[in-house]
């Protein structure tokens, strides 16, 4: 395995066009005596062309040692490494440095192939700077930078004298702070120091110590990351330290409690999708051979469903939709088909429904597909996905560990979430696949990815292929519908087991609380739904179905209100409040008032009432009160209603 860098400053990659001289003078005059931090900077120059600028630099800063680097140059702080005109650097598994000349795709991205290969190498260590030019070159190497955990720093476009550059890498959301060049100095100086004294960071922290993060960050945003991995959480935890100049976790904690932007904004690092068009591009070829081209060869007239769960800005889920319209095409078939694509952040979704991405990501793409399903603006800084493309996806906001999933799916593409993921949770997903999946259909993961013990679920298809796998028939682990809590007792592996919440004594919670509203026709359910305690006449309103017997509420109700409660359910985990709905069960003559409330002294469990009232005139809908909170939810479940009506069609 490759080893890292064993360096801990920070090693910052600047990139300028035209008028970025001057920012980079101001950038550097800013910074102290002898900077701990390893600077390289790269700008556009023919070859022909010898650059002034290591004599200007030399004149304005002794201190700094200025190196035009030749081959296998190993970094040292308070070094700036000047480019030369025409080439770029890229780093060896052991960090040190080589001068190459880019592939000939990437000619006009010189800054784009060095911060790649910064990312790669450096991880949370690398830090992108983009000051004035014209053009997006950078861009996609930002985008690595800060996906691999790194920090990315744009020159405020107000004060730049070409700000194309700089705006094409806010526009892609992935800038952590825009700054004057001279604030950009001291930012890496803050970032050197906290680097430098965060040793307590960088060593083993108790599980139990995160728990208090996870915590604050559910209170603030609503989300769940307690499933992450402790290194993972830890990476994001010291990146946004860095950036506030804290080394200490338990004073970062006080920021998060006391600045709810802080903990959003740590949220919206947890979430980081690491996706681009076509990545890999040698498993999107094993993709086409052994999936793509076996499934359209077996379809006759029935649609082909595809869900790209964390999706992110949707690269990977509008990929897969245009090789699957060509694949189509080519093989002159008609066949419909959908692609699912589905994330927790609402952010990342917005730019994936917008279809529209920097230019620069054209060169990941194949020409014969960008030629036919992109469309680029006239200077080629934007780029747009086709409508006859955008039309097959579908963009819904979904909790893989949380929310139930898509259903009679014919392949699967799940890239780069399971290894940031505790195995309890990447075990949860590999089930919630398997049930999703039809039988013999395919699962897509990442090239460092696997099923693990899941392994008598899938088998790998070809020899070669480690990352494709073909769903086996039997029965699924997994259990809908159910709502997956991934609690800190989830982390089994690495801390004794806790002792399970005594169901008698919910049993007895949930007895008190009906018994206080004079015993209604109600049922006490946990948060997948399973009935946990009867009272009164509620054989009334539930049906058992046929087969198997079940105490899942929703198999016991009629399929058109099992969204409802789904719904109402979702509400309460979201405010709390109570939620009703009104409809007519079972031919009554009376309407009856279905009232989903949550047991206070019993977590994720809820109480659900049946009350009677005459009919006096027609019974109105089915209608639940709820509120915006519950559109993403209800969204999903209609988005698969919508389809249930096509396959039908």
């Amino acid at each position: 395995m490759a080893r890292d860098p064993t360096t801990n400053f920070p090693v910052v990659a600047i990139g300028a066009s035209a008028g970025g001289l001057e920012p980079l003078n101001e950038l550097l005059a800013a910074l102290p005596y002898k900077p701990q931090a390893a600077i390289l900077f790269v700008q556009h120059l023919p070859p022909e062309r010898k650059s002034l600028l290591p004599d200007l630099l030399r004149g304005k800063r002794s201190d700094l040692e200025i190196i035009e680097p030749e081959n296998e140059h190993s970094l040292q702080p308070g070094c700036v490494y000047l480019v030369p005109g025409g080439k770029t650097l890229t780093f060896d598994d052991q960090g040190v440095l080589h001068v190459v000349a880019p592939p000939e795709r990437l000619i006009h991205h010189t800054i784009d192939s060095l911060l790649a290969s910064v990312a790669t190498i450096y991880k949370e260590r690398a830090v992108a700077v983009i000051l004035s030019g014209t053009g997006n070159d950078g861009t996609r190497g930002s985008v690595e930078i800060r996906s691999h955990g790194g920090t990315v720093l744009v020159q405020d476009p107000a004060g730049a004298r070409f700000p194309s550059m700089p705006n094409s890498v806010i526009h892609t959301g992935s800038v952590d702070l825009v700054l004057t060049p001279a604030a950009i100095g001291r930012e890496i100086e803050t970032i050197s120091q906290t680097r430098r004294s965060s040793a307590r960071i960088d060593v083993p922290v108790d599980p139990e110590n995160l728990s208090a993060f996870y915590d604050l960050l559910y209170t603030t945003t609503g989300y769940r990351f307690n499933h992450y991995k402790d290194g993972v959480a830890l990476r994001r935890l010291r990146r946004r330290m860095q950036l506030r100049g804290v080394n200490i976790m338990d004073e970062y904690l006080k920021i998060l409690g006391q600045e709810p932007a802080e903990a959003r904004q740590l949220a919206e690092d947890f979430m980081i999708g690491v996706t681009s068009f076509f990545r890999d591009p040698e498993t999107w070829h094993e993709l086409k051979a052994y999936v793509i081209r076996n499934l359209i060869a077996q379809k006759s007239d029935e649609s082909t469903r595809v869900w790209t769960p964390a999706c992110s800005t949707g690269a990977e889920s509008y990929s897969i939709a245009v090789m699957l319209h060509d694949e189509l095409e080519q093989a002159g078939k008609e066949v419909d088909f959908l692609v699912f694509a589905s994330d927790i952040n609402e952010n990342a979704l917005e730019t994936a429904r917008r279809g529209i991405y920097p230019g620069c990501f054209e060169v990941d793409i194949p020409p014969e597909y960008f030629r036919r399903h992109f469309v680029c603006s006239e200077d080629r800084t934007k780029m747009a996905i086709s409508g006859a493309i955008r039309e097959r996806l579908v963009f819904a906001k979904h909790d893989l560990l949380a929310d139930p999933p898509f259903s009679k799916l014919d392949l699967i593409i799940c890239r780069n979430l399971l290894i940031y993921l505790e195995p309890p949770a990447q075990h949860r997903c590999i089930d919630t696949f398997h049930y999703a999946l039809r039988e013999n259909r395919f699962l897509f993961l990442g090239k460092a990815e696997s099923v693990g013990e899941r392994e008598s679920l899938f088998r790998q298809v070809g020899p070669q292929c480690t990352h494709i796998f073909q769903r086996l028939p039997g029965p699924s682990p997994a259990r809908y519908p159910t709502s997956f809590r991934m609690e800190a007792d989830f982390r089994l592996h690495k801390q004794e087991k806790r002792q399970a919440p005594d169901q008698s004594a919910i049993v007895d919670a949930a007895r008190d609380a009906l018994l206080e509203r004079y015993a209604p026709a109600a049922v006490a359910i946990d948060g997948g739904y399973e009935i946990l305690y009867n009272n009164g006449p509620v054989n009334r309103y539930l049906t058992p179905p046929s087969g198997e017997p079940t105490h899942n509420l929703l198999d016991l109700l009629p399929q058109r209100l099992r969204p409802k409660i789904r719904a109402a359910v979702y509400r309460i985990g979201q405010d709390g409040t109570t939620a009703t709905i009104r409809t007519k069960l079972n031919r009554a003559k009376k309407i009856v008032t279905i009232a989903v409330s949550p047991l206070e002294s019993a977590p994720h469990t809820f109480i659900v009432e049946f009350r009677e009232s005459r009919a006096r005139n027609k019974p109105e809908a089915v209608s639940l009160e709820v509120s915006e909170s519950t559109h993403g939810a209800v969204r999903q479940l209609e988005d698969e209603l919508t389809t249930t009506r096509i396959d039908l069609r």
